[in-house]
């Protein structure tokens, strides 16, 4: 039914079959998303498709109507920009481009788009944060009526209805019931100030990297502090990270705390992280490098 499976019909497929790869224009499909009934990919190179039902404008192609096929989004709203990732909800579509920015089309009756209003677009349109408007947006979900985005940072924002289309109660993270038309940040203290994010297994000197670069509390420094509790409590134990901190070069406090590592350790640290991500993780790691430099 409309064509969401991009085989060019409307016909029911039992088993699965794979969509030429020519509609791609040859290009590898890196990610693809599926809503209520119609579908989105992005390849390699930056390109989207989206292909099915188009009533709302979901497609993002500039019209209300359905495609058989998966279609190019020629730049339609998105100014060119390479995208990144993209995700479809009931009647609504999100896309995240390489640089951080999102953007919204289809069914906006409930506010899902994130565009201060109940207007429904049939061409992608980018969604402002109120909040950290500078951040960089690195993964989005849209559901039945309501969108969540994270950004580089693990901050998440939530918009649209905090109740399905039957009126049952969903929430969107915030204590309340109460419709958002535009992103509104999810009180960390709510989820214990845990930072939300990607999951990805980590080999497993990549696992000290990030362990050294996200927890306040690891390192040599720590060690000490950790020996001498008994005799000066929790102000020596930050009196030595301080003093850590600052014989790396550092200002004191949260400056650089691993200034006291042994460098077979910072080395080890640094060598895992050549390919570390930009954000406040990635800072943290420049931070150990040039204190040792």
């Amino acid at each position: 039914m409309f064509g969401m499976l991009g085989h060019g019909s409307e016909d029911m497929q039992l088993e699965p079959r794979e969509v030429e790869a020519g509609r791609f224009g040859g290009d590898r499909v890196v990610q693809a998303a599926a809503g209520h009934a119609h579908t989105a990919a992005v390849t390699a190179e930056g390109q989207l498709y989206t292909w099915g039902w188009g009533f709302y404008g979901q497609l993002g192609q500039g019209a209300d109507a359905s495609m058989l096929v998966p279609t190019l989004l020629r730049g339609a709203g998105l100014e060119g920009a390479p995208v990144l990732m993209v995700a479809c909800g009931k009647a609504h579509t999100l896309a995240v481009t390489r640089a951080g920015a999102l953007y919204a089309c289809g069914c906006g009756q409930c506010g899902q788009l994130g565009l201060n209003d109940r207007v429904s677009r049939n061409v992608f349109e980018r969604v402002r944060l109120p909040v950290l408007s500078d951040a960089r947006i690195v993964t989005a979900s849209a559901g039945y009526c309501h969108s969540a985005a994270v950004t580089e940072d693990g901050a998440l924002f939530t918009w649209g209805s905090g109740q399905d289309y039957d009126g049952r109660p969903t929430g969107l993270g915030h204590g309340d019931l109460t419709e958002r038309l535009r992103p509104t940040l999810v009180a960390p203290d709510s989820m214990d100030g845990a930072r939300i994010g990607r999951c990805r297994a980590l080999a497993r000197e990549h696992a000290l990297a990030f362990a050294m670069v996200t927890h306040p509390r690891l390192g040599r420094a720590q060690a000490q502090a950790q020996a001498g509790a008994g005799a000066g409590g929790a102000r020596r134990s930050q009196r030595l990270q301080d003093k850590a901190a600052k014989a790396a070069g550092g200002g004191g406090g949260d400056e650089c705390v691993f200034g006291g590592l042994a460098d077979h350790l910072v080395e080890m640290v640094v060598k895992a992280c050549r390919e570390w991500p930009e954000g406040a993780a990635g800072k943290a790691v420049i931070r150990v490098c040039d204190a040792h430099n």
